[in-house]
């Protein structure tokens, strides 16, 4: 089939080093699928077919940071159903923990945030710890354990 220049393809495929989504970036396909500049190459019409049912939810909402961690839940090195075949069978890299956080959420811009469960990096953490940053959560946690 003749190949025709198109997109650059917007399906993700994996993630760099800093836990970020590696997108195809395919510009030549035998077929393109999508609209609205979002395009997927033939190689990719399973993740077209998925954001062409649940739609992109990263443009949907508003990015938001940890402001107050209420529990933590659970820890995790990978998301299994992310990974490739071979990845799943091969050793897992354990220098990326993730930590699952129950806290509040908050929007730049806005006084209030609001509740969530997230997975977080050790990074996203510690800038909620940061000394000088205070929350009635942890304020109160403290005065009960005393």
């Amino acid at each position: 089939m003749p190949h025709s220049e198109g997109g650059p393809c917007c399906a993700v495929v994996g993630e760099d080093d800093d836990g970020r989504p590696q997108l195809c970036g395919e510009t030549w396909s035998t077929c393109w699928y999508g609209k609205r500049g979002k395009k997927f190459c033939a190689g990719h019409r399973a993740a077209w077919n998925h954001w062409r049912h649940s739609g992109d939810a990263d443009e949907e909402v508003e990015h938001s940071r940890l402001t107050d961690v209420d529990e933590l839940v659970g820890v995790r090195y990978c998301e299994p159903t992310t990974m490739k075949g071979a990845e799943r069978y091969n050793d897992i890299a354990k220098n990326n923990m993730q930590y699952c956080v129950q806290g509040t959420f908050t929007v730049e811009g806005y006084a209030r945030g609001h509740t969530d469960t997230r997975w977080q990096k050790l990074d996203e953490l510690v800038e909620c710890a940061a000394p000088g940053k205070t929350s009635r959560s942890r304020e109160q946690h403290t005065s009960k354990s005393l």
